[in-house]
């Protein structure tokens, strides 16, 4: 999990995602990690609902940030955002059902 969030910082920097974007979304990762493995509010269900909440909305604003300079219709920079969340976040479910993982190490 901590190679995917770094991962995805990498991959963030390398496509051009500003740094100011890219400090709160790595403070928003390790407060995820931090829930999940240290401290977890609730059930396994419920702790994993809402770490990929947290996650997509996180994700969701940084490439929000990111694109908002490229695209200049907001209504197009929103809908991409949200398309490209919902696609993550259905990649990820996929994953969970097929390997059979929890939020647990």
């Amino acid at each position: 999990m901590c190679a995917m969030c770094l991962a995805g910082l990498v991959a963030g920097r390398i496509v051009g995602v500003p740094g100011r974007v890219l400090l709160p979304v790595a403070f928003g990762l390790m407060v995820i990690l931090w829930m999940i493995w240290i401290d977890p509010p609730a059930g396994p269900r419920k702790t994993s609902a809402l770490a990929h909440a947290i996650g997509g909305t996180l994700a969701g604003w940084a490439l929000l940030e990111a694109l908002r300079h490229r695209i200049r219709k907001w209504l197009s920079v929103a809908l991409l955002a949200l398309s490209v969340v919902i696609v993550l976040a259905l990649a990820c479910w996929a994953r969970t059902l097929a390997t059979g993982c929890s939020t647990r190490p």
